[in-house]
């Protein structure tokens, strides 16, 4: 599981309209931005995972002004899915690009008042044409609830970067250490997730524990080494999240090929699987 929130930098929201459609139904536009740091463009597509970073902020938007879900909650999502036809990424250069989203609810849970947790689907549509599905399932919690699961770890911070030895960042599609989620294993088994709490994009908001979108980020650039694919897209994942990953102890990213472009990664913790995925890889010509 990980905790979803809205990003500080205004940079970063994405969302720019929104509006009901049906009973629990929506459409919202969404602005991908012509450049982004840490999701930026791969040759003229934009980056699938700068997508779902974009309707996640639209999810938020309809949770919190649609379902009136508490500012103070805190969001769990546990699984999460994605596929995307890079077509539709298409970059316009120096200008944003505005996709439609259509949104729906559904497997609506309440917990007295509140609502408790749904599933939401989204289908992204670029000039009439549909071009992207994602969908996830998640939950949210009110701070004491929040609390209670977190326990000794509410307060928990990210530690500085140790001695571990990061991948080359052209190994992954990157150009700077600090975005380079992998350390290399001391048994060579997989990877040791690496998280640098200096990130700008990851740490831009408090949280006690590896930020989702850190955890997705370390899965692509495992697939990408699995693959020997470093300029690779990810064009579909399925993610399912079973356990906050902490920062006071180490992590293993493992990755194994299920076919010539599909990797299925695993992030263990305290000999437990904490997150599973299924990436499927295509380089474009």
């Amino acid at each position: 599981m990980i905790t979803t929130n809205s990003r500080a930098s205004r940079a970063d929201v994405f969302a720019t309209e929104l509006r009901a459609t049906g009973p629990d139904t929506f459409e919202a536009t969404v602005r991908l931005p012509a450049a982004d740091r840490f999701h930026g463009p791969v040759g003229r597509t934009h980056d699938p995972l700068l997508l779902l970073e974009s309707v996640r902020m639209a999810g938020l938007l309809v949770a919190r002004d649609e379902y009136e879900v508490p500012a103070d909650f805190q969001f769990v999502v546990h699984e999460m899915m994605f596929n995307v036809d890079p077509a539709g990424l298409r970059t316009r250069r120096s200008k944003p690009v505005d996709i439609v989203v259509n949104i729906s609810a559904d497997e609506i849970r309440r917990r007295r008042q509140n609502f408790a947790g749904m599933r939401f689907e989204f289908v992204c549509m670029r000039d009439g044409e549909q071009f992207g599905r994602v969908s996830y399932r998640w939950s949210c919690l009110s701070p004491d609830a929040y609390r209670g699961v977190r326990g000794a770890y509410k307060n928990a911070v990210p530690a500085v970067s140790g001695a571990s030895v990061p991948v080359r960042p052209k190994l992954v599609g990157r150009h700077d250490t600090i975005d380079v989620m992998l350390a290399k294993s001391p048994d060579g088994s997989g990877w040791r997730l690496r998280v640098d709490p200096q990130h700008p994009e990851l740490f831009d908001h408090p949280t006690d524990h590896v930020p989702g979108n850190g955890l997705i980020e370390a899965v692509r650039q495992a697939a990408l080494l699995a693959a020997g694919q470093p300029n690779a897209l990810p064009v579909a994942g399925d993610f399912d999240f079973h356990h906050y990953v902490e920062f006071d102890r180490p992590s293993v990213v493992l990755a194994e090929k299920q076919s010539e472009n599909t990797i299925n990664v695993r992030v263990r913790q305290d000999d437990r699987i904490a997150m599973v995925a299924d990436i499927e890889l295509r380089t474009l010509r």
